[in-house]
């Protein structure tokens, strides 16, 4: 009799769990109808971007290989990660609730053809996808957006300020990192570090110092941590292409050239005008000139210092010390 109550009340478990889990299903098929998709594409499919704004700004993020480029700065690197980001929250966005559906209405909101916040151009294989208008936001992640062709705009989670004209929000600002491994020389202040496995901290100087040569020696420890701020270096932001007075890159702080394992090349010129303002740097790969701040410059300036990397004998680590001990004042 127990085995016949233990089948029964078995049965009776699946039929709850099934009642349940078709209840949900159903529950979810109705959501799904309920607040459809606005997009009927993925973000794979999606090559080019222009995002355009009031007054006529506007610019434009391409696919390129494995990452992003902002076409209008000459392909400069975009942030990969923003702006897949920022294609897969625009993507799955769904018409919760409308709200416009007439002319006035959607000037209102900003989602006019000729007056918004911003317009999205999707576009992948030469054709373009979707063009979407975000208009007035209704709080951090909430705006009004309409898709073009369309009538009646929506309430729907994204944030104005994903979808930014300003290049600054999007350039990759650590397009100058390279992995430390991969860097074979560093020049400067009349020095030539070379990278040597063999070499203590893999360090030498090249061409190496005569025997007897009273000459300091090589601090292979600064040397590696000269080779550690270049190859995580990040900018703050674009100043003009053209240089100006200010950013004194004609008599500059810093001279560096550094040359990675695959025989490229790469120049610094570090300079600061204003005492009152962040550095100047100008690299040769690149037309731009970019901003600096202070504390990143002032550790590079003393890291890249001859008696940082020439210190007298004995006084190494008295050398790495107050290094940066310098660098964190001058943040400070």
């Amino acid at each position: 009799m127990g085995k016949i109550f233990a089948i029964i009340g078995g049965l009776l478990v699946t039929v709850i769990v099934a009642g349940i889990a078709f209840t949900i299903h159903e529950t979810g098929v109705r959501d799904a109808k309920k607040h459809p998709a606005v997009f009927d594409f993925a973000a794979k499919d999606v090559d080019t971007v222009t995002i355009e704004g009031p007054d006529a700004t506007q610019l434009t993020l391409r696919r390129s290989g494995g990452g992003w480029t902002l076409t209008d700065l000459d392909d400069f690197p975009a942030e990969a990660r923003k702006v897949d980001d920022m294609l897969a929250r625009l993507l799955q966005v769904e018409r919760h609730l409308p709200v416009a559906s007439d002319p006035q209405a959607l000037i209102g909101f900003k989602l006019a053809d000729d007056d918004f916040e911003r317009r999205l151009t999707l576009s992948g294989g030469g054709k373009t996808l979707a063009t979407v208008y975000i208009g007035t936001p209704e709080g951090p992640r909430q705006v009004h957006l309409r898709l073009a062709g369309e009538d009646t705009g929506y309430s729907v989670h994204f944030g104005l300020y994903d979808a930014s004209v300003d290049n600054d929000d999007w350039f990759d600002r650590g397009f100058l990192q390279v992995a430390k491994q991969d860097i074979a020389a560093i020049q400067v202040n009349g020095l030539r570090l070379a990278s040597d496995a063999a070499a203590a901290e893999g360090w030498r100087l090249d061409p190496a110092p005569v025997d007897g040569d009273e000459a300091p020696a090589l601090d292979a420890k600064a040397a590696d941590r000269l080779a550690g701020l270049l190859a995580e270096l990040r900018v703050e932001s674009f100043r003009a292409d053209e240089a100006q007075p200010d950013y004194a890159l004609d008599t500059p702080q810093l001279t560096l050239t550094m040359t990675r394992r695959d025989g490229k090349a790469v120049t610094y010129l570090l300079g600061r005008g204003d005492l009152q303002k962040d550095f100047s740097l100008k690299v040769s790969t690149r037309p731009e000139h970019f901003r600096l701040s202070v504390y990143a410059a002032t550790k590079l300036l003393h890291a890249a210092a001859r008696d940082a990397l020439l210190p007298p004998a004995g006084d190494h680590h008295a050398a790495a010390r107050v290094t940066d001990k310098a660098a964190v004042s001058s943040h400070n």
